[in-house]
């Protein structure tokens, strides 16, 4: 396993990506995100295209009321990435070095992506 995602991946040609190929960073974004289903992250920095989740990271839990009945995998079940995760690899990708103001995720996927550079 890498710290990056694969060069495939990234020029588009993978598209049978797993939750088993990901970066341990990757990984437990994507956890995080599963396990919570809504909800955002903020003050996330960015290195090489990996995320960071450490002490300065906010995570904001949303709780649904109008709750619908329905089954998810376990975390550590292989699974295939869905197409928001991987636009996600690529905005991170493109970013390389900065900072998510706010990742919004619902049902447990990447919604919205507000991200920050540094001038100069």
């Amino acid at each position: 396993m890498t710290d990056k995602p694969s060069p495939a991946y990234m020029a588009g040609l993978r598209r049978d990506l797993t939750s088993f190929d990901l970066s341990p960073q990757w990984r437990a974004l994507i956890e995080l995100m599963w396990k919570l289903q809504f909800g955002r992250i903020e003050n996330m920095i960015v290195r090489a295209g990996q995320p960071i989740l450490d002490g300065a990271v906010t995570v904001v839990c949303v709780a649904r009321l109008a709750r619908t009945g329905g089954t998810k995998a376990s975390s550590t079940d292989e699974f295939e990435l869905k197409g928001q995760v991987r636009n996600l690899f690529d905005e991170l990708a493109r970013l390389e070095n900065g900072r998510v103001i706010r990742l919004e995720f619902r049902h447990g996927l990447p919604f919205l992506l507000e991200t920050a550079v540094h001038a100069g």
